[in-house]
């Protein structure tokens, strides 16, 4: 399939998952709390929060959170 369809009927719309592992030092992490990024020129302020694996569902509706976490869960079984 060619990835997650956000309104499936609705529209063709549809994003593409990618998984990526990398191991770093919990300091390292931590200086990524409140990170600025995102497209200034476009009008983009984002601000990086870190949050834990085990409760980040509840922070955001956000479809591309929610189906990240749904298929993480699922490569964790195999």
């Amino acid at each position: 399939w060619k990835g997650v369809y956000t309104s499936a009927g609705g529209s063709d719309e549809f994003l593409r998952l990618f998984a990526c592992t990398k191991h770093m030092e919990k300091e390292k992490i931590s200086e990524l709390e409140g990170k600025l990024t995102g497209l200034r020129d476009h009008g983009e302020s984002i601000t990086l929060k870190l949050a834990n694996l085990e409760d980040v569902w509840k922070l955001s509706p956000d479809t591309k959170l929610l189906s990240s976490l749904a298929l993480y869960d699922r490569l964790q079984i195999k």
